[in-house]
C-alpha cells in the first residue's frame, strides 16, 4: 500500500526545453560588447535605479537587493561609466548629449519610455563641473579641536597647500641671527653649583619669567648594611654643613650681591659650562644686604670656618670630607663626601618648579641655591628681555608683510566665491595674531630642533579632497565599508604633537562629492546605528564633519577622540548594495525609506530566444577579457561552439527555479565557461565544445564527492544509523555545508520525542542547531496548535523537541521544519501508556532511506521552496552509494539496489520490493531540480531507472503520506487518539480535523 500511495508523488524527469537557433556557430563571431549592452537580465532594474538617480529631490540614493552574483556591482559601475563618458565628452564637445540623446529618442520600444542611454544621458547632462570642489583642512586657533573647513572651486587646494608652506618656511629662515643672539645670551646666564656630592647646573630659559634650569647629580650605592649607620653620620656631617654655611651665609652672600652688578661676575660667568637640567623658582633674597667686605677677607673667614668644620666631620669616622671653593665670583663651593669603598654609581634629575616646592622637603642645598640662582637671574634678565623684544618687533613686520600678500593674492583669486573668501581671509587674520603673540616661542623651538612637536606646522594645509586633475565625475566604489573608510577618521597621535587638523583624513564620502557612491556590503552600515544615523545625517545635509561618528576609527581614540571638523561637502548620490538580512532594517527605520528607493535585482530572466544569445554574449565578453587580461606568455583561451553555449544555457535554466526562466547569476556561468574553456585549451583543442564543458562540471561533483564519501566513512566510523529500515519518531533530512571542493549535500537524522502531561510546548533543539532552524521548528508548532485545536483555553498545551543527536556540523535553516514536523506527528502516534516496544509497533514508522526537506510557514501548513536542492539531492544519492546500498559497474555507475547490503544493515529480512530509496522535495522546487539531474548522466539515469525515485509534496499531508506510506488521515486519527492519553482527559473537548472538513 505504502508504493503505490508514494506513486502518484513519483514524478519523471522532463525533457528539457529545445533551444532555438543562437544565430552563430561559434562565439568567435561575436564581438564584445561596450557600455550597458554588457549588463544582460537587468533592464527593470537599471531603468528604476536610472530614474532614481536623476532625482534631484528624495529618494535619489538607491539600495539594491538581490543575491549575491547577480551582477549588482557590475551593473552600476556600467551605468557609472556610461554616464562619465558623455559627462567627458559634453565638457570636450558641447552640445554632444543633446544631439545624441535625439537620435537615441527614435529606439525607443514605447514612446513614453526612454530607453537606458535617454536616461544615463539625462544624469550626465545634469552633471555641473562646478560642483566639484577642493576641500581643504586648516588649523583653528580659537578651537583647535575643530579644524576649519576650506572649500574653493577646484584647482585651489594646490596653490594654497604651496602658499602656506612657503609662509612657514619664510618664518623659519629669517630669524636665525637674531636666535642665535638669544642662544648666546641663555649661555652666557650658566653658572655651575656643587654642594656634597650633589652637582646643579643653572641654565636660564626665559628671562621674562625669571625661571633657572637646575640638573641634579647624585651619588648612590651604600651597601644595605651599611646604608642605616652611614646614613646617620651623613645626616649629623650634614648639620654640621648646616651650620658652617649659616656662618659663611652673611659674608659670602654680601659680597655675591657686590659682584652680581661688577663686570668681573660677567667675565667669569662666560667661562662657566652650559647644561640640561629641570626648572626650580629663584626667589630674591629678603631684606637688606650688608656692605660687601674684600674678596680676600671672604675667602680667608670661609677657609676659617671650613677648618673648624672639617675638624668636627672627621670625628664622625669619614675616610675624607674635602671642601674648596672652585671660582669664588660664580659662588661654587664643592663638597666632597668619600665613604671607604663606596663609589658614585647613579645620577637623578629633581625638577622644582615656579611656586611648587614644599620648603618642608628641600634640603639646605636648594635653600641656599636659589638664593645663588636669583643673582644670575637678575643679571641677565634684562638683556635676554631686550633680544626677545628685538625678535618679536622683527619678526612681527615680516609677519604682516607675508600675510598682506596672502591677503591681497586671495581676495582676487577668490572674487567670485565669496564664502570660500571669507573663511580664508579671517584664517589669516587669526593666523598674523597668533604669530605676533607667540612668534619669538616659535622660533625658539624651531631653533632647539623640536621636530617631533613643530611649532610653525599650523600653518600648513591639510588637502583632503583635490580635484586639479580630475576629469568627469567622481565615481568612489567601497567594497569593505567601514566607518573611517565610509566618514573619514583622525589619525591617532600618542604624544598630542601634531596638529589637529593633519590628523584629519577624509573618507569615500568626502571623495564622492559631486559624483556617486558605490557601496558593497552595505548591511555592515545599516546594522551599525552609529552608522547608520549619521549616513542619514549627510544623506539630509548633504554634509560631513569628519570624528563625528563616535567609533568611526578604528585607530582612533585618546588623544584624537575630542576632534570633529567644521562641515565639508558631502554632495553625494549613494547606491547600496544589501542583502535580504538588510530588508528589515530598511522597513524599520522610515528615513531610510523616505531617503533611499529599494531597487530589486532579479534573479532570474526569461528563457527566450533573445536572453540565450545573451548568455552567448556573455561568453564571449568573458572570453575576449580574460585573453586582453592574461599573463604575458601564455596561450589565449579558445572561443566557444554553439553547442557547448546550448549546454551552458541548460546549467542557466536548470540553476533557476521557475520553469520558462534562466538564471541570473552569470558569475557562476562566466566561472563555468573560463574554466571549461581552459579544459579545452590545455587539451589542445581551438573550440570549446560540450564535452569539455561537461568534463569541467563532472570533475567539480567529483571533488564535491571526495568530500561526501569522507562524511559517509565518518558515519559509519562513529556508529551512526544508516538510512534503512522504518522508525517511528525518527526520519532524515538533507542539508547542505560549504566546503572549499564546493557545496556539500549530505543528511541527518532527526529525532522527535512527546513528553506526558499538560504544559507549555518546548522545542528543544539539541545538536547543532542555528536561529533559523530553531525560528522553523515554531512554525512547526503552530502548524500543530491550529490543527489540534481540541485543547481548552490554549491549544499549544503540548510538550514536544526535535533533535538531531547524529549531527556533527551546525545544522541552521528552515528546511528541516516540514520533516521535524512529520516526525513530531510519527511520534505523537505512540501510546504512551505502554512499553516502549510494543507501543513503537503500534505507531506510524517513518521509511528512513527517503530523506525528507521542505519548509513550511506554519499556517494550515503552507510549504515553501528551499535552496541547494540540487546539491542535497546529489549528495543524499552519493550517501546511499557510500554505504554501499547499490551496484556498481567498473566505471561506478549504479546498475541496481544491494539488497543483502539493506538487510545486512536493517537487520531483518526485507522484500526486494519493499526497499525504496528517494528524495522528497516541495513542488516549487521539482522544476529547478529536474533542469539540474537532465546535466548529470549518473544521477539522471538512477531516476529514470528507478533506483532513486524523486517526490514532490505540496501540503504537509502529502509529506506525511510520502514520509510513513499511509493516508494522512490514518496517521492524524491515530494522533487525536493518542492526545488524551499525553494530555489527559479532562483537558480534551472537542475536535477539529482538517480532514473533517469538505
Amino acid at each position: 500500500m505504502g508504493d503505490n500511495l508514494r506513486d502518484k508523488y513519483r514524478v519523471a524527469l522532463s525533457d528539457t526545453a529545445r533551444d532555438g537557433d543562437l544565430g552563430f556557430t561559434s562565439t568567435a563571431e561575436l564581438k564584445p560588447s561596450e557600455g550597458l549592452d554588457q549588463v544582460i537580465g537587468q533592464r527593470t532594474p537599471l531603468s528604476l535605479l536610472l530614474k532614481t538617480l536623476r532625482n534631484e529631490r528624495p529618494p535619489s540614493n538607491a539600495m539594491t537587493f538581490g543575491d549575491p552574483g547577480i551582477g549588482k556591482t557590475f551593473s552600476i559601475m556600467k551605468v557609472l561609466e556610461r554616464v562619465n563618458f558623455y559627462v567627458t565628452q559634453e565638457q570636450d564637445t558641447p552640445g554632444f548629449i543633446e544631439r545624441t540623446r535625439t537620435e537615441e529618442k527614435t529606439k525607443r520600444e514605447h514612446p513614453f519610455e526612454p530607453t537606458l542611454e535617454e536616461l544615463v544621458m539625462d544624469i550626465a547632462r545634469s552633471f555641473d563641473n562646478a560642483t566639484l570642489m577642493d576641500q581643504v583642512a586648516l588649523y583653528n586657533f580659537q578651537k583647535p579641536s575643530h579644524p576649519v573647513a576650506f572649500i574653493a572651486s577646484k584647482g585651489n587646494a594646490d596653490e594654497l597647500e604651496q602658499d602656506l608652506f612657503q609662509l612657514s618656511e619664510s618664518l623659519k629662515t629669517g630669524a636665525n641671527g637674531i636666535l642665535a643672539e638669544i642662544a648666546e645670551v641663555n649661555r652666557l646666564a650658566a653658572a655651575e653649583l656643587d654642594f656634597d656630592g650633589y652637582l646643579f647646573r643653572l641654565d636660564l630659559v626665559n628671562a621674562q619669567s625669571g625661571r633657572a634650569l637646575i640638573d641634579q647629580k647624585v651619588y648612590k650605592g651604600l651597601p644595605p648594611e651599611d646604608l642605616k649607620e652611614v646614613g646617620k653620620r651623613v645626616r649629623q656631617a650634614e648639620k654640621l654643613l648646616d651650620e658652617m654655611l649659616d656662618t659663611m651665609e652673611e659674608s659670602h652672600l654680601s659680597w655675591l650681591a657686590e659682584l652680581s652688578h661688577g663686570k668681573q661676575f660677567q667675565d667669569d660667568i662666560a667661562a662657566s659650562p652650559v647644561g640640561d637640567s629641570g626648572l626650580v623658582s629663584a626667589r630674591p633674597r629678603q631684606g637688606k644686604v650688608p656692605p660687601a667686605p674684600g674678596r680676600e677677607d671672604v675667602m680667608k673667614r670661609l677657609r676659617s670656618v671650613y677648618r673648624t668644620y672639617r675638624e668636627q666631620v672627621s670625628k664622625l669616622g669619614f675616610k675624607e670630607y674635602s671642601f674648596d671653593i672652585v671660582t669664588a665670583p660664580e659662588g661654587n663651593m664643592s663638597f666632597k663626601l668619600q665613604v671607604p669603598d663606596i663609589q658614585p654609581v647613579e645620577m637623578t634629575t629633581k625638577q622644582f618648579r615656579d611656586g611648587t616646592e614644599d620648603a618642608t622637603k628641600l634640603s639646605y642645598r636648594t635653600r641656599r641655591l636659589e638664593q645663588l640662582a636669583q643673582g644670575v637671574v637678575n643679571h641677565n634678565a634684562e638683556q635676554l628681555a631686550q633680544a626677545e623684544t628685538s625678535v618679536s618687533q622683527e619678526e612681527g613686520t615680516r609677519v604682516d608683510q607675508l600675510i598682506d600678500q596672502l591677503r591681497d593674492k586671495w581676495s582676487e583669486r577668490l572674487g567670485a566665491e565669496p564664502d570660500a573668501k571669507r573663511v580664508l581671509l579671517s584664517w589669516l587674520e587669526d593666523a598674523r595674531n597668533d604669530l605676533h603673540a607667540h612668534i619669538v616661542e616659535y622660533l625658539q623651538a624651531e631653533e632647539r630642533g623640536m621636530k617631533n612637536k613643530p611649532a610653525l606646522d599650523k600653518l600648513l594645509a591639510r588637502v583632503l579632497v583635490n580635484h586639479a586633475q580630475t576629469k568627469g565625475v567622481p565615481i568612489e566604489y567601497v567594497q569593505a565599508p567601514t566607518p573611517s573608510n565610509l566618514f573619514g577618521r583622525t589619525e591617532h597621535d600618542a604624544y598630542n604633537n601634531t596638529p589637529e587638523h593633519l590628523r584629519i583624513t577624509p573618507g569615500a564620502v568626502m571623495n564622492a562629492n559631486g559624483g556617486f557612491l558605490v557601496i558593497d556590503e552595505g548591511i555592515v552600515i545599516l546594522s551599525n546605528e552609529a552608522a547608520l544615523n549619521y549616513m542619514l545625517t549627510i544623506q539630509q545635509d548633504q554634509t560631513i564633519r569628519v570624528g563625528q561618528v563616535s567609533g568611526a576609527d578604528e585607530r582612533g581614540g585618546g588623544t584624537s577622540g575630542h576632534i570633529q571638523s567644521e562641515p565639508f561637502l558631502a554632495r553625494t548620490k549613494w547606491m547600496m548594495n544589501i542583502n535580504e538580512n538588510g530588508r528589515g532594517i530598511m522597513e524599520r527605520v522610515p528615513q531610510v525609506q523616505r531617503r533611499n528607493r529599494v531597487v530589486d535585482f532579479e534573479s532570474e530572466m526569461p528563457d527566450t530566444a533573445e536572453n540565450q544569445r545573451k548568455y552567448g554574449q556573455l561568453i564571449a565578453n568573458e572570453v575576449a577579457r580574460y585573453n586582453g587580461e592574461k599573463a604575458v606568455g601564455s596561450d589565449d583561451l579558445p572561443h566557444f561552439s554553439a553547442d557547448a553555449v546550448t549546454y551552458l544555457i541548460q546549467v542557466g535554466r536548470g540553476m533557476a527555479q521557475h520553469k520558462g526562466k534562466l538564471t541570473n547569476n552569470l558569475d557562476a556561468i562566466a566561472k563555468i565557461a573560463i574554466q571549461s574553456a581552459q579544459v579545452a585549451r590545455d587539451a589542445g583543442h581551438d573550440r570549446v565544445e560540450a564535452e569539455h564543458v561537461k568534463y569541467h562540471l563532472l570533475q567539480l561533483r567529483s571533488a564535491v564527492e571526495d568530500d561526501q564519501s569522507a562524511l559517509v566513512s565518518r558515519d559509519v566510523e562513529t556508529g551512526i544509523s544508516p538510512p534503512v529500515g522504518e522508525r517511528v519518531g525518527k526520519i532524515n533530512n538533507a542539508f547542505v555545508i560549504q566546503n572549499p571542493s564546493g557545496i556539500i549535500g549530505a543528511y541527518s537524522r532527526e529525532e522527535a520525542t512527546i513528553e506526558r502531561g499538560a504544559g507549555q510546548p518546548q522545542l528543544v533543539g539539541r545538536g547543532l542547531m542555528g536561529d533559523t532552524t530553531m525560528f522553523g521548528f515554531d512554525l512547526a508548532v503552530t502548524y500543530l496548535a491550529k490543527n489540534f485545536r481540541h485543547v481548552v483555553d490554549s491549544p499549544t498545551m503540548l510538550r514536544a523537541q526535535v533533535s538531531f543527536p547524529t549531527s556533527a556540523v551546525k545544522i541552521d535553516g528552515n528546511s528541516a521544519s516540514i520533516s521535524g514536523l512529520v516526525a513530531l506527528l510519527s511520534a505523537l502516534t505512540v501510546d504512551p501508556t505502554k512499553p516502549s516496544r510494543e507501543a513503537e509497533k503500534e505507531g506510524v514508522p517513518i521509511i528512513q532511506s527517503i530523506v525528507l526537506t521542505g519548509a513550511t510557514g506554519g499556517n494550515a501548513g503552507e510549504v515553501h521552496p528551499i535552496g541547494a536542492v540540487y546539491e542535497k539531492a546529489r549528495g543524499v544519492f552519493t550517501e546511499l552509494k557510500g554505504w554501499g546500498l547499490y551496484h556498481a559497474d567498473e566505471s561506478g555507475a549504479v546498475t541496481g539496489k544491494d539488497v543483502e547490503r539493506y538487510r545486512e544493515l536493517a537487520g531483518q529480512d526485507v522484500r526486494e520490493e519493499d526497499i525504496t530509496f528517494g528524495f522528497a522535495i516541495p513542488a516549487s522546487n521539482l522544476r529547478e531540480l529536474q533542469e539540474r539531474i537532465a546535466l548529470d548522466d549518473e544521477l539522471s539515469a538512477a531516476v529514470k531507472a528507478g533506483h532513486f525515485n524523486i517526490y514532490s509534496y505540496s501540503s504537509v499531508d502529502e509529506a506525511l503520506e510520502i514520509a510513513t506510506g499511509r493516508p494522512a488521515a490514518d496517521v492524524l486519527k491515530r494522533c487525536e487518539k493518542m492526545l488524551p492519553l499525553y494530555l489527559g482527559e479532562e483537558v480534551v473537548k472537542r475536535s477539529r480535523w482538517p480532514w473533517k472538513r469538505q
